[in-house]
């Protein structure tokens, strides 16, 4: 790449902000008003999905109809991604539009705990921090909420639930946690105990904690089910007109599953037979980790989950390898099929509540003025890379099912890559309800409405995705402690490129991947090529640099 053209790249990619120019223009089109109301906006999560929906391709066979349906119905993103691999960082990101980075929100702590806020208010400069159901209520909205949408269970002081009260004017509580207690058969998925076992104080047992999925419970109450409640409080919302034309609305509703432990009806299960599952042939690929830097090696193959009191039954330190191992032929590999059954029937079940929902948005009548957004907080690996769930900034942990569905407005598939910062931004933009200037400068995502008018084009854009690492100590009250190391991955059109910390000795600190002739980021290029791409990489460097200095 010749530095002119590195030039024209780094303008191109960092002056993004030129495709909002005409964007208010364009958000004015992009959905049929009724009466001259603002549009409602029908805010929907789910926790922990992957690319496996029908509508984005991650897993042939999974029967998602009512979240494909949605897909259809608008721009689905197919190159979305998240700020942060952690639950916590990425929904505090979106929520406020602030990356990780920035706020400090970089693990599974959230921005609005007593004791987080002050340091992250510090860290943008502000004296207060706005979050996305508080802007809307401040713009005359009602706001209504239930299930995930922040991260909660985690976090340092009393406050480690919250979620965000103030900025609702309604909130349906319910926890996955609560499932232990309606069902004492079922088993808390961190130590594998039953609730009776919880409430004698019994020890965990001896087989692999559930965190891998190694108690499939499954209940024939499931209306009782926290998701299941969740989308029968949604749907109560627009049957009994708690909703209604007179105001517009802002509905956030937070699906639990397919998070763990993934206990879903058997029903769901049924639909996956395990001898159908597609289980991947991770025995050849510590050919693929051969390229990987030390670090990723030490920190994203092998975690340490002693941060969070984990070790396996024979004492060792819990890890991805290991978990995996422990499912080769030779041991427990039908434990992996199993794993991704139940992976599916969650998908499966979590479609389902969807379907609920958006049935009763259908039959209100309030469809034709009403925004839906689907999106998950990250990806999740099923045995790829030698890897398990989330934690890593490679596709499969970090690329997101997001889609935008406006009243009337252009449909199709949007390729250019975006990020989870970007929903707060273009959500206001599109309610015709700007930032204050105030808080302008805690948004670091840009309006996608460009995109959505137009998402068959191609578009100049990127991505950034912030991970966190505790090599020691722990991330104390406000900000991230003194052994966390924070580090960065981009991912452009064609290029993924990450700089992982350095380590004494480690010859190697980065990775450059071609994903336009390499899907799976099966080689970095910087070990086979390092001389070859070495303009590619020093171009996406700088603008990494760039984006988070």
């Amino acid at each position: 790449m010749s530095r002119q053209t590195r030039r024209k790249f780094l303008k191109q990619a960092s002056g993004v902000a030129g495709l909002a120019a005409t964007s208010s223009f364009i958000g004015t089109k992009l959905f049929a008003q009724t009466s001259g109301q603002r549009p409602n906006i029908l805010f929907i999560s789910v926790d922990d999905l992957n690319d496996y929906p029908g509508a984005f391709g991650g897993y042939h066979g999974v029967l998602t109809p009512n979240m494909d349906r949605l897909a259809r119905e608008g721009v689905a993103f197919q190159r979305a991604y998240c700020a942060g691999p952690y639950c916590g960082a990425s929904r505090s990101s979106l929520m406020t539009g602030a990356a990780p980075h920035r706020s400090g929100i970089v693990g599974n702590y959230h921005i609005l705990s007593d004791d987080m806020k002050p340091a992250a208010m510090q860290r943008l400069g502000q004296t207060s921090i706005l979050t996305l159901p508080a802007h809307f209520k401040a713009a005359g909205y009602k706001t209504l909420g239930g299930g995930k949408l922040y991260h909660a269970g985690f976090g340092h002081g009393a406050n480690n639930v919250t979620r965000d009260e103030s900025s609702w004017d309604m909130w349906f509580n319910t926890s996955f946690n609560e499932i232990a207690h309606a069902f004492p058969g079922v088993r808390n998925f961190r130590d594998n105990r039953t609730a009776a076992q919880l409430n004698a104080g019994e020890g965990a047992p001896g087989d692999l904690p559930s965190m891998i999925g190694a108690d499939y419970n499954t209940l024939d109450q499931e209306n009782m089910t926290p998701d299941k409640l969740l989308a029968k409080w949604g749907t109560e919302q627009f049957m009994t007109g708690a909703v209604n034309a007179s105001q517009p609305f802002f509905m956030g509703l937070g699906f639990y599953r397919p998070h763990i432990g993934m206990f879903v009806p058997q029903r769901f299960y049924d639909m996956y037979p395990l001898e159908s599952i597609r289980v991947p042939d991770f025995r050849g690929q510590l050919e693929d980790l051969r390229d990987l830097p030390e670090y990723a090696l030490r920190y994203l193959i092998n975690m340490d989950w002693t941060a969070y009191g984990k070790r396996m039954p024979d004492g060792s330190i819990s890890s991805d390898h290991y978990l995996l191992q422990a499912m080769l032929a030779k041991q427990n590999r039908s434990g992996h099929a199993q794993a991704i059954q139940a992976y599916l029937a969650s998908i499966t079940y979590v479609d389902e509540c969807i379907g609920q929902v958006l049935a009763a948005l259908d039959r209100s009548g309030l469809r034709q003025n009403t925004i839906v957004v689907l999106w998950s907080d990250h990806g999740w690996f099923l045995g790829e890379k030698l890897s398990w769930q989330k934690f890593k900034m490679w596709e499969k942990a970090s690329r997101v099912p997001l889609v935008i569905s406006t009243p009337n407005g252009p449909r199709g598939n949007c390729y250019s890559p975006v990020s989870l910062l970007d929903v707060f931004p273009t959500l206001a933009e599109l309610a015709h309800a700007p930032i204050p200037d105030a808080y302008k400068r805690q948004i670091d995502g840009r309006s996608l409405t460009s995109h959505l008018a137009n998402p068959g084009a191609e578009y100049s854009t990127y991505a950034v995705t912030t991970q966190s690492i505790l090599r020691s100590g722990d991330l104390g009250p406000g900000q991230p402690g003194p052994g966390t190391d924070i580090f960065h991955s981009l991912r452009t059109n064609r290029w993924r490129y990450t700089k992982y910390p350095d380590l004494p000795g480690a010859a190697l600190s980065e990775e450059l991947y071609d994903l336009r002739n390499d899907p799976g980021e099966t080689r970095n290029l910087l070990f086979w090529e390092p001389d070859r791409h070495a303009d590619v990489r020093a171009t996406l460097a700088e603008l990494l640099r760039r984006r988070t200095s």
